[in-house]
């Protein structure tokens, strides 16, 4: 199965704000399979991974114009090029200061490099508590992984319906820290007070 990765950024050093641009790609575009915040050049940036047809990256940035997202930058990227190599295909538009940004998110996301996962597969089943043996059966997160040693064989997940694994070395890890009663742990990243559209599942 063929998928495109788009990348966007808009400069912002707020995560909320990217969140929210983010959200809005992500209404967008049918077949969303994964979509990741990034910090590229000390800003946020976020990439959309979809198994639908994007077209071109002056068509996408149109409709996030149509949608109020102002300053942009849009770059598609097929997910089944290398990473390591220019690729002729790598189509970008948008204020020319800002498409580093979202060619690079949109790099790590093709080649799982880097990213945390706003909207990942599976991530409708971690909710409530779950055991943490089982959430790599549950979704797309391949492994739970303690803070400072914290044990996560034979735990249960406190999910807090907050979670947002990392892109490691081509997989998606959850950190976790210690929570409430012995043999309980939570995600390391805690809920936003005030969270953004973007967290819908």
């Amino acid at each position: 199965m063929s998928t495109t990765c788009v990348g966007l950024a808009a400069g912002q050093q707020d995560r909320s704000e990217m969140e929210h641009l983010l959200a809005v790609a992500v209404q967008l575009l049918d077949g969303v399979v994964l979509a990741c915040t990034h910090v590229v050049d000390g800003a946020w940036a976020a990439s959309v991974e979809t198994t639908a047809d994007v077209g071109r990256s002056g068509e996408l940035w149109a409709l996030l114009q149509e949608h109020g997202a102002g300053d942009v930058a849009v770059c598609v990227r097929s997910r089944g090029d290398d990473p390591r190599i220019d690729d002729p295909r790598v189509d970008v538009a948008g204020p020319v200061g800002l498409r580093h940004a979202a060619g690079q998110a949109s790099l790590e996301l093709a080649g799982r490099l880097a990213g945390r996962a706003v909207l990942f597969p599976g991530q409708g089943r971690l909710t409530g508590e779950v055991a943490t043996d089982d959430v790599p059966a549950l979704s797309a997160i391949r492994a739970v992984e303690g803070i400072a040693g914290t044990p996560t064989v034979g735990t249960r997940l406190v999910t807090r319906d907050f979670v947002r694994p990392v892109l490691r070395a081509g997989a998606l890890v959850l950190q976790v820290r210690p929570f409430g009663e012995e043999g309980t742990v939570a995600p390391f990243e805690v809920p936003d007070p005030t969270p953004c559209c973007a967290a819908h599942g």
